[in-house]
């Protein structure tokens, strides 16, 4: 009898203890709270410029009369000026495409010239011509390396340095017509075109 006592007696304070602590779990505490608003979240961006335009608007080159090692020069490029017009740095990039040939007509001084036909690839003025891409302003230099002859640029990448929002480069194209010891009456009237791809790439 009074172990059956006592044992109530434990069970009786065991209940009265987690009675007593689910009181207290419900009981107030001091408290505070705080609302962070208007938080806003904006894309960067990048957006080449070239000579101050998009396409399809970008200048293109026209060159006429071409001959080999003219006195004054013996380049016939030209110059785009590429700017970041956007809020992120990006590094940007040429690459020649489309390059054609033209034969147009052989006349009389392309003396063994075979590719006489119409129509692109029968000149023989990209297989003379080479050409590098330079940076026209300081730090004077270059981008890769040359490419001679021009034909051998097709699809190739040339990566240049990084554009700081806001800033530009002169980027130019330097194409030579040198003598050669052979070949040169081959591309008399041809003619060379080819498409220039600049790109602006975010930079990791």
């Amino acid at each position: 009898m009074r172990t059956r006592l006592v044992l109530s007696a434990v069970i009786a304070l065991l209940l009265i203890g987690v009675l007593g602590s689910g009181l207290l779990s419900t009981g107030a505490y001091y408290s505070d709270t705080e609302t962070s608003t208007g938080n806003s979240f904006t894309a960067g961006t990048l957006d080449l410029k070239v000579d101050g335009k998009d396409d399809p608007d970008v200048v293109h080159l026209v060159r006429t009369d071409l001959k080999p090692n003219p006195a004054w020069s013996h380049s016939y490029g030209g110059q785009w000026v590429l700017k970041n017009a956007g809020t992120l740095p990006g590094r940007f990039s040429m690459q020649i495409v489309n390059i054609k040939n033209y034969e147009n007509t052989c006349i009389e001084p392309e003396t063994g010239d075979t590719t006489c036909d119409v129509g692109p690839d029968q000149g023989e003025l990209g297989s003379i011509m080479y050409g590098k891409w330079l940076r026209n302003q300081a730090p004077w230099g270059g981008w890769g390396s040359v490419f001679n002859p021009i034909n051998s640029a097709a699809g190739m990448v040339v990566t240049g340095d990084i554009l700081a929002p806001g800033s530009t480069v002169n980027a130019y194209l330097d194409l030579e017509f040198d003598t050669h010891p052979t070949g040169d009456n081959l591309a008399q009237s041809d003619s060379l075109e080819l498409d220039i791809v600049f790109s602006l790439v975010q930079e990791p």
